[in-house]
């Protein structure tokens, strides 16, 4: 991982910025919620092609590039053109959904763009 410091129960900060706070439905941690898109596939999720100790660093590169656009009509939404393949699938995107108006993480998955 990318350095990340604890901010707080179940909150994390990494070095790109990003926030991971909180817990899903499932009463995972943000992090361990993306960390779902990494395999063994599961049904219904797309599946990153990197290594579980490199996601983290992927999104921050994600959240930081200047490739980066908004998804129309989902204020939470970004979606960034990777240049490679990301996804089991040949995706070649990162989807981050965002808490909006900020910069903690709710999910993130590899998906096919344009």
């Amino acid at each position: 991982f990318p350095v990340t410091i604890n901010i707080g129960e179940d909150a994390w900060q990494s070095s790109g910025g990003l926030r991971y706070v909180g817990l899903d439905k499932n009463g995972l941690n943000r992090i361990e919620h993306v960390l779902q898109h990494v395999g063994p596939a599961v049904p219904g999720k797309s599946v990153f092609n990197v290594p579980r100790n490199q996601i983290l660093g992927l999104l921050d590169e994600a959240y930081v590039s200047p490739a980066r656009v908004s998804v129309p009509g989902d204020s939470a939404a970004f979606v960034t053109p990777m240049g490679r393949i990301v996804g089991t699938g040949g995706e070649n995107a990162l989807r981050l959904i965002l808490k909006p108006g900020t910069s903690e993480v709710i999910s993130a998955y590899p998906v096919k763009f344009p």
